[in-house]
């Protein structure tokens, strides 16, 4: 394994960290490996593809470039999927189950 591709700015995390009074900082996972991207580290993009399922779209969870799961929206119940109809004028509900 090899030094990692990511360009560690010392002197303005050492500013950071002093603003913020931070003693220790550690940075572990993919972001030390020679294979680190900026989409590598699902921890730390967790918000924004939390926003992409709740657009719609599948997430792959890959771990050393092997899918090993996946976010995917959760799917409608019958009863949103009818609403759904109902509102856009494609079916119709007489309010009565």
């Amino acid at each position: 394994m090899g030094r990692a591709k990511v360009n560690i700015p010392v002197d303005k995390i050492a500013a950071f960290c002093q603003t913020n009074h931070i003693r220790t900082l550690v940075l572990f996972g993919s972001v030390l490996r020679d294979d680190f991207r900026p989409d590598s580290d699902v921890k730390a993009r967790l918000s924004k593809y939390l926003r992409q399922v709740k657009a719609g779209r599948g997430i792959v969870i890959a771990e050393r470039g092997k899918a090993v799961g996946r976010l995917v929206p959760n799917a409608q119940s019958l009863e949103e999927k009818l609403l759904t109809m109902v509102k856009s004028g494609r079916a119709e509900w007489n309010g009565i189950p």
